[in-house]
């Protein structure tokens, strides 16, 4: 009698172990959806955080499993910025005004990236790696702006008065061509079936090519020159969606 309880207590504890050990691989694995499609949160964390969403980049991107550990990403990605203008430098003053010349530059990129990607995708928690080709357009102006101000006369002459008249505003714009190669390696966090969180750093390498330049009231002509541009590029953090 105590054999029979003994080994039915041990078939028992068994089939708890095996239950366990099921329910944990369960947990720990994803369904392997052929197409991820996702939203970048870079801009929501920036807000969340304090800073200004206008520095960071919007993307957008979609991947489409090729094999079991391999899948195509398709990644389109905008950025601009403005400075905001200095107080500028005095560059001339009359009787009565004073001329204060300021500059400030901004910048809109428009970028599509085409590359490879390896990872378990059946892990929920995974590690991932691969590599983007970059073509895009970079769009790079300087302002120079001449103001007039009435003279504050009942304090000193440098302290900039009231504004008069319309301001002077020179500027060029450089158009680049881009294309270049990111590798990169991240993280993957799933979130039930459907949903994923991942987070990748990706140093560039980009061949910045001229194209057209736009002026206006600049008296010299400004030459384009081709460069090559490394930037380390900080964590990209992407939600997607699994279907």
């Amino acid at each position: 009698m105590r054999c029979k309880l003994l080994l039915a207590i041990l078939l028992f504890s068994s089939g708890l172990r095996a239950q366990y050990v099921e329910d944990s691989d369960n947990k720990n694995s994803q369904k392997p959806y052929k197409n991820h499609l996702g939203i970048g949160l870079n801009p929501l964390i920036v807000v969340g955080l304090g800073g200004d969403a206008e520095h960071v980049h919007y993307g957008l991107q979609y991947k489409r499993m090729l094999g079991e550990s391999r899948m195509l990403r398709i990644s389109a990605f905008v950025q601009g910025n403005k400075n905001v203008p200095d107080l500028g430098a005095p560059i001339g003053i009359t009787d009565s005004s004073l001329f204060v010349r300021s500059e400030y530059d901004m910048y809109n990129v428009t970028e599509f990236r085409v590359g490879m990607e390896w990872s378990n995708y059946k892990e929920r928690f995974d590690g991932f790696y691969g590599f983007d080709l970059i073509t895009g357009i970079d769009r790079q102006t300087e302002f120079e702006s001449i103001h007039e101000y009435l003279i504050n006369t009942e304090t000193t002459p440098t302290l900039y008065g009231q504004r008069l008249g319309s301001d002077t505003i020179t500027y060029f714009t450089d158009n680049y061509l881009m294309i270049g190669l990111a590798p990169f390696f991240g993280y993957r966090v799933g979130i039930g079936q459907r949903f994923n969180i991942t987070a990748w750093l990706s140093p560039e390498f980009v061949y910045m090519s001229p194209l057209r330049s736009d002026t206006h009231g600049v008296q010299q002509l400004h030459r384009q020159n081709a460069y090559i541009n490394f930037r380390l590029r900080l964590i990209d953090v992407m939600l997607s969606f699994k279907f």
